[in-house]
């Protein structure tokens, strides 16, 4: 898997409290082998790299993933209660093998993707899944907007 894989999936979730803000609940992290690994969002959430592994850990305890296993990161809006929240969008957002996955956008989203330094890189209107080639962009930061959410990605 590509360093910038990496960097992008690791900074998608060191921003996770930006994401929480907009909507999101859960982290679903799927290896290559095994079934995907659920991780709740919340403030106390911490992503950490240890030994070749990411680790999610929060008051709950902590969930362990080696990085050569790991296949991609996504965001849900269902919880890992069991509980659906009725009034949440079914938008996804999964980031693999350099590109950002948008996924099961509503007819007419606007997607959008700004420098730091305010341009815009990117417009487009899409629906159902969309995907922005982050190798397309030079090395920097970024913010992904769709749908009234915000995404930060850092490209190296």
């Amino acid at each position: 898997m590509k360093l910038k894989t990496f960097i992008v999936a690791a900074t998608v979730l060191l921003t996770s409290a930006n994401i929480t803000a907009a909507g999101y609940q859960t982290i679903v992290a799927t290896p290559y082998d095994g079934d995907p690994v659920k991780i709740n969002i919340s403030d106390a959430l911490n992503t950490t790299f240890d030994g070749g592994d990411m680790v999610f850990g929060d008051a709950a305890g902590a969930k362990r993933i080696a990085l050569t296993n790991l296949k991609s990161v996504a965001f849900s809006n269902e919880g890992t209660t069991g509980i659906e929240n009725l009034d949440a969008s079914t938008e996804e957002v999964t980031v693999e093998a350099g590109r950002v996955v948008l996924g099961n956008l509503p007819v007419g989203s606007h997607v959008a993707v700004f420098a730091l330094d305010g341009r815009t890189v990117l417009s487009a209107i899409a629906e159902g899944s969309y995907v922005i080639d982050l190798d397309a962009f030079e090395a920097g930061v970024y913010v992904i907007n769709f749908n009234n959410r915000s995404l930060k990605i850092a490209v190296k």
